[in-house]
């Protein structure tokens, strides 16, 4: 543990501790608004072990935007695409992108509730890239536009070619790690790299055995290198990290939780695709999803233990707001 005497070095810390979107942030839940009480010094490099420094009272809270506000620190950041990138926990994150920015509520209560797909406005027809419905744009208004490119994992094809978006006026929320280590690529990964198709089709069956620890490092640094394309140089660029998984009730959907969603593996995950980022891109900024997730006790957070309530996407783009409204640039 580190300690700081002087004051002057108080002083550092202090001014150190804005919160900019490249720090790991713990808080607490008050109804479906989450203030920040922790954060990490971190900028471009994190460990498991990282200190969590207290904020000043002034910055324990998070301004929360309505549609207009939204819309006009946007404007004003002179921002007319958001492009949001990823599986069914992004998709879930465009959702309350797209709530806040059309004022859309839901109450939230103390008891568990089904998880809604993504429902669109009348107002804001989407529009789907050809005959794929996974994938789909929303005009918000004249000079603002969402869009949610589906990409199950970094493996897969993006069917629109994000450097072609690197523009000033482009903000980009990116978030593919889940897949990447979960069981559906490392079965690919055996098929492709293991020489005895008898042995790979028994790691398969097994999602125990010890021998898939190898191809689960394979995937692990095939996910690292392809981190290291988002190299942005006009767009503003978000790294959005995956949940806190609850485990219990994952089980009861998914028999192979309690093998691929292992909590302290997802969070060294998280921390060595954030270094990457942070490491190869000082404009590069990060959602600390996982610490703000892990944080919501109420029973109907999530529902299956891995996908999050409306009012915990809004929160996460709320949050996004307050980084990108905030800063002087």
């Amino acid at each position: 543990m580190l300690v700081f005497s002087a004051l002057l070095t108080m002083t550092l810390i202090t001014e150190a501790l804005s919160l900019s979107g490249r720090e790991w942030v713990q808080g607490k839940w008050e109804g479906n608004i989450f203030h920040p009480q922790r954060a990490t010094i971190c900028n471009s490099k994190c460990s498991e072990n990282s200190v969590f420094h207290e904020l000043p009272d002034k910055e324990r809270t998070y301004d929360i935007y309505n549609a207009k506000e939204a819309t006009k620190c946007l404007n004003f950041k002179k921002y007319t695409r958001i492009i949001v990138v990823g599986d069914s926990y992004m998709r879930n994150l465009f959702a309350g992108l797209y709530d806040v920015l059309i004022d859309r509520q839901t109450e939230i209560s103390q008891k568990e509730h089904p998880q809604k797909e993504l429902e669109f406005d009348l107002r804001y027809p989407a529009a789907f890239f050809g005959n794929n419905k996974n994938s789909f744009e929303v005009k918000i208004s004249h000079n603002i536009a969402l869009t949610f490119l589906h990409q199950f994992g970094l493996w897969s094809p993006l069917q629109l070619n994000l450097p072609a978006f690197d523009k000033e006026d482009t903000l980009i929320l990116y978030g593919s790690m889940v897949h990447d280590h979960k069981f559906r690529q490392i079965d690919f990964l055996i098929r492709k790299h293991h020489k005895n198709k008898k042995e790979a089709e028994k790691l398969i069956k097994d999602k125990d055995h010890v021998g898939r620890d190898k191809f689960k490092a394979i995937a692990h640094k095939a996910w690292m290198k392809r981190l290291l394309e988002f190299r942005f140089a006009f767009a503003t660029f978000f790294w959005v990290t995956s949940p806190y998984y609850e485990t219990f009730k994952l089980e009861q959907v998914n028999h192979y939780a309690a093998v691929n969603q292992n909590n302290e593996q997802y969070l060294r995950w998280n921390i060595d695709g954030v270094n990457s980022l942070l490491t190869a891109n000082p404009r590069a900024l990060f959602l600390d999803a996982y610490h703000l997730t892990e944080s919501c006790v109420y029973q109907n957070c999530s529902r299956d233990g891995a996908h999050r309530a409306s009012f915990v996407n809004r929160m996460k783009f709320q949050i996004i707001l307050n980084v990108l409204c905030k800063s002087k640039a």
